[in-house]
């Protein structure tokens, strides 16, 4: 494989939740969004238990297990937001505007984690936010 792992994974990422953000607009023409958010879940929970037997060792429980689960809980609040927000908006514009929730895990990374950021990334962060604002309106 030519491109780094990391990259191909995100790559992947990308795709996934860029089809992630488009799908719950299509079932909001059908669903309320509170079925939408139902429906969702039940999607994740299958996925999560076709991971858990296609995974021959899951790791054991350790400390990390509370920050995993408040994974869960924030992507599921978080979606219900997305839902309602698409519910009552344009998809071009919240799907934008939540696409700038890097810019929270960067904050967060830097005043828990200790990371910096350099000159140029942060050039890349202005960007980014001006990329987001100006496909935003």
């Amino acid at each position: 494989m030519s491109m780094q792992q990391w990259l191909v994974y995100s790559l992947l990422a990308l795709v996934m939740w860029g089809i992630w953000g488009f799908l719950p607009k299509v079932a909001l023409t059908q669903f309320k969004p509170e079925s939408v958010l139902l429906w969702q879940g039940i999607g994740a929970a299958f996925s999560t238990l076709v991971f858990y037997f296609f995974t021959p060792s899951l790791q054991t429980v350790t400390p990390g297990i509370y920050a995993a689960i408040g994974t869960g809980i924030f992507a599921f609040v978080g979606s219900l937001f997305f839902i309602f927000a698409l519910a009552t908006g344009k998809t071009s514009a919240v799907v934008t505007l939540t696409a700038l929730y890097p810019l929270v895990t960067i904050f967060l990374a830097i005043f828990f984690l200790g990371e910096t950021i350099t000159l140029r990334m942060f050039l890349g962060i202005i960007f980014a936010v001006i990329a987001i604002y100006l496909l935003g309106h």
